[in-house]
């Protein structure tokens, strides 16, 4: 066996070999840094290389033949203790093949002993086993947690789009805020509403910002949110500072049938110092 270690030069000229192939095999264009040592953008490109060819074959299966179709007992006949067992071995049994399983919200071990064996093992995912490469799943993306989903819309919006200190003219945030706001309400006047309100201060600075209410309505396609609020605000080019606190209310539609994917944009919204 030849364990020489390949020169500096030897692993350039591999190196540019394999981005040559990268971009004529797969269309990928791939640059090196002048600080980036040979041999780590070797074995890199090794990982990019071995990546490309396996998704380009396209083959799939499912994530219960991936981990070798072991055998499982179906949740209602284990006792709590005996899930919680099942389940820590199913991890271990995913994490060895390159999957994982996890939730931003935390489920029941039984629910999501359920959800892996009776939903999961079906799901049908690209077979591609690259060395260090995982393939994760999150709980709530097969099963959204509504509630959490609008709390953090409602969060996100006031502390990243409207108490932000924000160049309105940047495309990036024009573009968000078609992201945030409900087509069908006026989107011009929105969206006037908001710069205008962003450009008559220079800063703000929030004291409490804590949803005290939260209704969805039956089909869970809308949200109806109360949440108290206190921030200051300082008056564009001067050290004014007004404070604003009070009772905030903010209403928001399911996007789910529109986009395909969990998310919540808003409809409405009324807080001290601002109406949408």
């Amino acid at each position: 066996m030849n364990d020489r270690k390949k020169s500096d030069k030897e692993l350039q000229k591999e190196n540019e070999e394999m981005k040559s192939r990268i971009s004529k095999e797969f269309g990928g264009v791939h640059g090196r840094g002048d600080n980036v040592p040979p041999e780590l953008e070797n074995q890199f490109l090794k990982y990019i290389l071995e990546f490309e060819e396996q998704f380009a074959k396209g083959k799939e299966t499912t994530v219960y033949d991936r981990i070798g179709r072991p055998e499982w007992v179906p949740e209602a006949k284990l006792s709590d203790a005996e899930v919680e067992k099942k389940l820590q071995w199913i991890y271990e049994r995913l994490h060895r093949n390159n999957l994982a399983i996890d939730s931003i919200c935390g489920v029941e071990d039984r629910v999501m002993y359920r959800f892996i064996t009776e939903e999961l093992f079906d799901h049908v995912i690209l077979d591609m086993s690259v060395p260090g490469m995982m393939t994760n799943f999150i709980y709530e993306e097969f099963h959204p947690n509504h509630e959490y989903d609008v709390e953090q819309a409602v969060l996100e919006f006031i502390t990243h789009t409207l108490l932000q200190n924000s160049d309105t003219d940047d495309w990036l945030f024009n573009s968000d805020l078609k992201v945030w706001l409900n087509p069908d309400i006026d989107l011009e006047k929105a969206i006037r509403n908001i710069k205008n309100f962003i450009n008559s201060w220079s800063d703000f600075s929030i004291h409490q910002l804590e949803i005290t209410a939260l209704k969805l309505s039956e089909d869970e396609q809308r949200a109806q949110v109360v949440f108290d609020i206190a921030y200051d605000a300082t008056l564009d080019d001067s050290r004014e500072v007004v404070s604003f606190e009070g009772e905030g209310r903010m209403s928001l539609v399911n996007v789910f049938e529109r986009y395909g994917i969990a998310g919540w944009d808003v409809k409405q919204c009324d807080m001290p110092g601002f109406k949408l």
